[in-house]
């Protein structure tokens, strides 16, 4: 309600919004209704990251989590097959 800009790094961020919620930083960010509660955020985003469809921060998590590079590709890149030559 103040107006108030504060400034979350980007891992940090990522993070708290568990990677798969917020796949781009590109948005804005409001509030629901009028009277809603300080903490009740809507984030309207647009695209998966920085152009490429592959926010690496997420690809990262996945990996650490034990995803392998072929689910995190093909999660990132529906329809697509991975062929190895």
């Amino acid at each position: 309600t103040s107006g108030r800009q504060v400034a979350v790094p980007f891992d940090r961020f990522d993070y708290l919004t568990n990677n798969q919620d917020v796949k781009s930083m590109i948005f804005d960010v409001r509030t629901l209704g009028p009277d809603s509660s300080p903490t009740d955020f809507v984030f309207d985003g647009r695209g998966w990251g920085h152009g490429v469809g592959l926010p690496q921060w997420s690809a990262r998590n996945m990996a650490d989590q034990g995803f392998t590079y072929n689910q995190i590709l093909t999660y990132f890149f529906t329809g697509v097959n991975i062929v190895h030559t």
